[in-house]
């Protein structure tokens, strides 16, 4: 009988020192892996994610507006020919060449030469070389017209797609990140839920010995296989959550030449990124005082700018269209003889007036656009409301969730102290199997609640800075 002690005496420390073993054993798992931290996966997304670059195509495609814009300023050079022969006989030749510069403030300048010949001239065609120069200004018009509108609402588009191209980055960095720590939190709760399964299957291999001393009862053994399949169930689900969220991390991974990448299959998380507990909170006042900056709200006073312009530019329809328009002539295009007195017998000069009786185009132009501005001043309003609420609602979740995370990291540690307890108790046959299962799965249970806590709050986190617009 003391022979019989002393053998399973034996056989209890050398399964003391199994367990040992591999319960230090356990946190290495893949540790020869590589790792994609958080930092290089951002880094990829931010180089080479589509949305991205489609962000800066529209940038382009704006800025090219603005040089159409300033089109409208360039100077025009044009010129006419006609002419007609018929029996060798010149009936006329026309030739009119001119240069119109038009300026900011809606003047135009031209200059021009018509030099006509021929012995069927139109009658208020004087024969020769006759030059011209002299301006156009549409008085209704002097103020504000559509050219200075049109590159002024361009620079304004040039800085709303840069607005929204930050709007862009913002919303895929949180996307992307919320994607990355879902994919640590299932990577984690795969590798504890495995080195569990693993600690059980090794469990079945001791038990089975004691009961082959007689130590044990046959039942424990099929309580620990039942335990370890239920494990490997949990060990499988685990693991295909993994697999899927990382087919989900793919999608953010784009290489240089535009083409997909794919995740691969030796590739882990940074799992201690999970951890916040030296993570300083984001001070709120401050993110609070940053709201009027968001991309959404600045997007909105361009787009108000922009409408501002539109209606300054339907006001002056409200004004007569009076053009008027001169200029000084010369025979033989030579400029250098005019005088002041020359100049009352030599010149041209017109006058164009119009305007509708009751203006309901234009009036009703300029209250559309009286509307246009109130309606977005409103959707700044609300939009801005919106964004506070989403900040404060985020701030509150962070808040919270980092008292979950210290809470369920005490009953973790409970939880683990109460099973290496009973896994003491059971090498020394104080204990059942059925305890250290019961001890076991509560162990894991709190574990992963942990983790999918430490998960969410990363979440929160990032959510606090993309509800202010600052994720880049």
């Amino acid at each position: 009988m003391a022979k019989k002690t002393e053998k399973t005496k034996k056989i209890r420390s050398r399964a003391i020192l199994m367990l040992l073993m591999l319960l230090g054993a356990a946190g290495t798992v893949w540790a020869g892996d590589k790792t994609l931290t958080k930092n290089d996966f951002l880094g990829i997304v931010r180089s080479y994610h589509p949305f991205i670059k489609q962000a800066d195509v529209r940038i382009a495609r704006s800025e090219a507006e603005v040089l159409g814009a300033h089109g409208a300023f360039d100077p025009v050079v044009a010129a006419g020919v006609q002419r007609k022969i018929l029996n060798d006989k010149l009936y006329y030749s026309y030739f009119n060449p001119e240069v119109t510069i038009p300026t900011w403030y809606g003047i135009d300048l031209k200059a021009a030469m018509d030099d006509a010949n021929g012995s069927y001239l139109n009658p208020e065609t004087t024969p020769g070389k006759v030059g011209y120069a002299g301006v156009k200004i549409n008085l209704n018009t002097i103020v504000y017209d559509r050219r200075r509108a049109a590159l002024q609402q361009a620079r304004l588009a040039l800085g709303m797609s840069q607005y929204e191209r930050i709007q862009t980055v913002n919303n895929l960095m949180y996307d992307a990140l919320a994607t990355y720590w879902e994919w640590v939190r299932n990577y984690e709760v795969y590798r504890i839920t495995t080195a569990q399964a693993e600690a059980s299957r090794e469990r079945i291999k001791l038990v089975r010995i004691e009961v082959e001393q007689g130590a044990r009862a046959a039942i424990d053994t099929a309580e620990a296989i039942a335990q370890y399949q239920a494990l490997m169930q949990q060990q499988q689900n685990a693991e295909l959550m993994w697999l899927t969220s990382g087919y989900d991390l793919s999608g953010y991974l784009w290489l240089q030449d535009g083409s997909p990448a794919r995740l691969p299959a030796d590739v882990v998380p940074d799992a201690s990124a999970l951890d916040m507990a030296n993570e300083v909170a984001p001070m709120f006042d401050s993110l609070l005082s940053q709201v009027s900056y968001h991309p959404k709200l600045k997007m909105l006073d361009a787009k108000i700018d922009i409408l501002e312009l539109d209606q300054k530019l339907k006001k002056q329809y409200l004004l007569p269209k009076l053009a008027v328009s001169g200029g000084v002539l010369t025979k033989n295009a030579d400029f250098s003889k005019l005088t002041s007195t020359s100049i009352p017998e030599n010149h041209k000069a017109g006058i164009d007036f119009n305007m509708p009786l009751f203006l309901r185009d234009a009036r009703a132009n300029l209250k559309q656009a009286n509307l246009k501005i109130r309606e977005t001043e409103l959707e700044k309003s609300y939009t801005g409301l919106q964004i506070e609420n989403k900040l404060r609602s985020s701030y509150a979740e962070f808040t919270s969730l980092r008292g979950q995370i210290k809470s369920y990291e005490t009953a973790v540690r409970a939880y683990r102290a109460l099973y290496n307890g009973e896994m003491r108790k059971f090498a020394t046959g104080e204990s059942t199997i059925f305890m250290i299962n019961t001890r076991e799965l509560k162990m894991l249970e709190a574990s992963q609640k942990l983790i999918e806590l430490r998960a969410k709050l990363q979440k929160s986190y990032a959510g606090i800075y993309y509800a202010a617009g600052l994720l880049r």
